[in-house]
């Protein structure tokens, strides 16, 4: 069932002094038999959720933490921004999937570079597809609409989940995938998923800062040159290049929505 998650925050008061306070957080926890462990989902519904009746998208965001983070600022944050985008975005229930061991999770293959990642996110993969997303269409009402947004190696993950259960998303935002951890692997993901499933559809949308290292500013054009030889038809690609931006553009999740649903974005750019 549905619980508070207390979050600690430093609040100044008079004379300098500093306070905890612990603001309440709507947050729902799932067991995962594939992980062996308890998952901590947060949670921002659309206004009016208990009483429309309407049924809503879902937006799904990897290092998801109640607090800002060395991963991205506050999920409740990101949420809020996200909710008044406006039409054509649709309102969505936005979710935030917290972690607990990110580099087991998010790096499909094992990677002995600093930091190094025993490469299980097969697992992770299986939690989500097979557990959370469940637990979710049975929890809220929803439609068949899911977006994955991940950044660098949870923008990677993101891109293994696109090739490793396609159906599980309709739409999967990427923000400086870390490609240059396992590029060979993940070109031959690409190549074979639209081999196995040459009619599949679906949006991807790849964004990247322009003074990101070249482990990012390289790879990235590439993959997405590669996915555009081998996409169907009915499968959507879009890349962005921010001008002056380093490691996963803090604009990137909105653009990324924007383009998703067909609104108007900056200029995108290879």
């Amino acid at each position: 069932m549905r619980r508070l998650l207390a979050a600690l925050v430093l609040v100044a008061a008079a004379g300098g002094a500093l306070f905890l306070i612990d603001p309440p957080y709507e947050a729902f926890e799932i067991r995962s038999r594939v992980l062996d462990e308890e998952r901590t989902i947060l949670e921002h519904l659309p206004v009016g959720y208990e009483t429309s009746g309407r049924s809503y998208p879902v937006l799904f965001l990897l290092d998801a933490n109640p607090r800002a983070s060395a991963f991205g600022p506050l999920f409740y944050d990101i949420a809020e921004r996200v909710s008044v985008l406006g039409a054509p975005v649709p309102e969505m229930i936005v979710l935030g999937v917290t972690n607990t061991n990110r580099l087991r999770d998010m790096i499909p293959v094992p990677d002995t570079t600093f930091p190094p990642a025993p490469g299980r996110a097969s697992d992770f993969l299986r939690f989500i597809s097979e557990e959370l997303i469940p637990e979710v269409e049975a929890r809220y009402r929803t439609t068949e609409l899911r977006v994955l947004y991940g950044g660098s190696d949870a923008g990677l993950f993101a891109l293994y989940a696109m090739t490793a259960a396609p159906d599980a998303f309709r739409a999967v935002i990427a923000s400086s995938p870390s490609l240059g951890r396992c590029p060979d692997f993940m070109a031959d993901r690409v190549r074979g998923v639209f081999r196995e499933r040459p009619a599949l559809s679906g949006t991807l949308f790849l964004v990247y800062g322009a003074e990101e290292g070249p482990s990012v500013v390289a790879r990235v054009p590439e993959f997405a040159s590669l996915i555009e030889q081998s996409r169907s038809e009915s499968f959507i690609l879009g890349v962005m290049r921010v001008p002056g931006a380093g490691h996963v553009p803090g604009s990137g999740l909105e653009e990324g929505l924007r383009f998703i649903f067909g609104a108007p974005t900056a200029e995108p750019g290879r």
